[in-house]
């Protein structure tokens, strides 16, 4: 009897392999749940908001940490400022700052970049003077709503001259007749400068300080005046004396009015344009030999006491024959 052969044998799977085979699967699952995990905190934003950057920005790990790009910065994990500056990182342009300029008291507004206060005014254009004030200084760094005033500063020179008139002195001597006068030493006016340094600031003083005080002093003119009594009269001559012999009595109104009533009709102001001036009819070389401008310079222009005062000279030195046509007709000589 011939019984049925049997099914060939199956090959058996062994349970060490299988548990292998599970564990491997379970590996490679939670290896990459972890990379997708990685992926989505690497474009997290800073309080855990997406980035809008796609994720190819994020760079893969590498050996020195974890390199990623936000906003277009480059930071590196575990790596230091100057690592991204050697990778090609571009520095910030600088910030723009709002500045207020005062120039000659009228303000404006201006909008700036540069760090420096003296920058900023070659910036506007503005020239400085050699003496002008500037605050803050023109080193000082520019900040954001910073004033800066610029204060136009000139010197000025200011001199003012005075005259300083000069007095006349009169001195009285017994050694000249009363009514004699002479300038024995002449008058010079003097002055005073002042010089005055002036600190305008903005067009408006603000200083002022006297830098020279130069006097010339005035000198003074001195006069000579008579004191000495008028000498005695002569007496008048007999009658039928000859010619030339004394004269009659000098010096009474009487006998000079009536010479000057001869002379220019009594007038002692007379300048008829004859070459003789006043009531005596005094030539400008008689008039200016015998004293006559220590009262003025022509004769005319001299009082009648003043006209006789050198008329007694006059006729002391050259006698009555002076004035010879009226001194012979009044019988004087």
């Amino acid at each position: 009897m011939f019984r049925p052969s049997a099914s060939p044998p199956r090959p058996r799977v062994s349970a060490r392999v299988a548990k292998r085979t599970g564990r491997l699967v379970l590996v490679v699952t939670l290896a990459l749940v972890g990379v997708a995990l990685l992926v989505d905190e690497a474009t997290r934003g800073p309080e855990g908001v997406r980035s809008a950057l796609p994720a190819t920005t994020v760079e893969s790990l590498g050996a020195d940490g974890v390199t990623a790009r936000e906003g277009g910065r480059t930071h590196r994990d575990g790596g230091s400022g100057s690592d991204s500056v050697s990778r090609g990182k571009r520095p910030d342009p600088p910030s723009e700052r709002t500045v207020t300029v005062t120039l000659g008291g009228a303000h404006d507004e201006w909008s700036t970049s540069e760090a420096r206060v003296g920058d900023v005014l070659d910036e506007l254009g503005i020239e400085l003077g050699p003496k002008d004030d500037v605050t803050p200084d023109l080193g000082a760094p520019v900040l954001n709503g910073i004033e800066i005033v610029i204060r136009r500063v000139d010197i000025v020179e200011e001199v003012e001259r005075h005259d300083l008139p000069a007095d006349v002195v009169k001195r009285e001597t017994d050694e000249r007749i009363e009514g004699d006068r002479e300038v024995v030493r002449d008058g010079r006016d003097g002055w005073r400068e002042v010089v005055e340094e002036v600190r305008l600031v903005d067009g408006f003083e603000t200083e002022r300080v006297v830098v020279a005080d130069e006097v010339t002093d005035p000198v003074d003119e001195v006069v000579e005046v008579g004191t000495a009594p008028q000498p005695p009269a002569e007496p008048e001559p007999a009658s039928g004396s000859a010619s030339g012999s004394s004269s009659p009595a000098e010096g009474t109104d009487d006998v000079w009015d009536r010479l000057a009533q001869c002379e220019s009709n009594g007038d002692w102001s007379a300048a008829t344009g004859n070459g003789y001036y006043g009531g005596l009819q005094f030539h400008p070389d008689t008039w200016a030999n015998h004293g006559g401008h220590e009262y003025a310079s022509s004769a005319h222009q001299a009082t009648r006491a003043q006209q006789i005062a050198v008329a007694e000279r006059v006729r002391a030195s050259q006698g009555w024959a002076a004035w010879p046509s009226c001194s012979r007709q009044l019988g004087l000589r």
